[in-house]
Formats: structure tokens, sequence, C-alpha cells
């Protein structure tokens, strides 16, 4: 008898927390670092609301449902016309305000063969908090090997793991 209560208990818990869902959700963003810009560290932002507030809506969630949220997957790339071994490294932080910024990705060294390279996404990165605020912030840090005078255009594919409660 005592089994069947456990039972029921953990039955009536389940059901009263609801189910949870995964789904994924891709963002391109695009950062201006804007000139002149100088050897050593350099930072672009891109704010985030529209394209997941237009995400939220396509799959019928509301912020309010979003259990953990996990970047799972970043890629950054340069532009390929400049000159190889310019950028050497880059890293993504998010920020928003009342909350601390936390890294979420590096890429150290950065490949000086290549247009793009594939970042190392931290496993400890909470990202959930920002994901529920009206809007955040993506700063893209960028080293440099030398100045560069000009504006400079970068990209980052980034693919998170968001688990809705149902």
């Amino acid at each position: 008898m005592k089994y069947f209560f456990g039972a029921l208990s953990l039955a009536l818990l389940l059901a009263a927390c609801g189910t949870t869902e995964t789904y994924k959700f891709t963002y391109e963003a695009e950062f201006v670092l804007e000139g002149p810009l100088f050897e050593g560290p350099n930072t672009g932002q891109e704010t985030v609301n529209e394209a997941l507030d237009a995400w939220l809506k396509e799959n019928n969630l509301l912020k309010g449902q979003l259990s953990n949220v996990q970047l799972v997957m970043a890629e950054v790339s340069k532009d390929p016309a400049l000159e190889a071994g310019l950028v050497t490294d880059a890293g993504l932080t998010f920020a928003a305000d009342q909350l601390d910024m936390v890294t979420a990705a590096t890429l150290n060294p950065f490949p000086t063969d290549a247009s793009s390279g594939s970042m190392k996404v931290s496993e400890e990165a909470e990202l959930t908090p920002f994901f529920e605020q009206e809007s955040f912030i993506l700063l893209l840090d960028l080293g440099l090997s030398e100045d560069l005078y000009d504006n400079y255009v970068a990209k980052a594919n980034l693919e998170f793991e968001v688990t809705v409660i149902k």
C-alpha cells in the first residue's frame, strides 16, 4: 500500500510540473566593429530581441515557459578578403541589464588559413536568464594582429538548445 501512495505522489508531482520539450533556435548575428580598430581586442555588439520574439511566436511559446537554454554550437566568420592572420582570436559574451555578463564561447587561436572557425562553447554558461529578458546583447570580441582603420563586419552562426515547460 505504501508503494501505491508513493507512486501516486510521484505521478501527481509530474502532472503538476508539466512536460518538457526541447527545441532548436538558430540565430545568425552580424557584428559591426566600428573603426578605427587597434591591435588587440575590439568589440562589436548586436541586440537580440526581434528574432527571438519571432521564433517564440512561430513555436507558440512564451518566455515564461523557458526552462533551460544552452548554446550548443557557435561558428564565427570573418571577411575572407582581409589579410590572413588579421583576426587572432574571438570571444562571445552575453550581456543584459541587471545580469552579470557571461562568456559563452571562445576561439583561440583563430585559424590563420580559414575565413571561419568553430568556437569552443562553455557548458557552464547559464543563458536562460538572458532569454527571459525583454532583450539582451551579444558581444563579439575579436583580437586583431594589427590596426585597421575601416569598419569591420564579422558574423556568428549560433545554435541553441531550448527546453520549455508545456
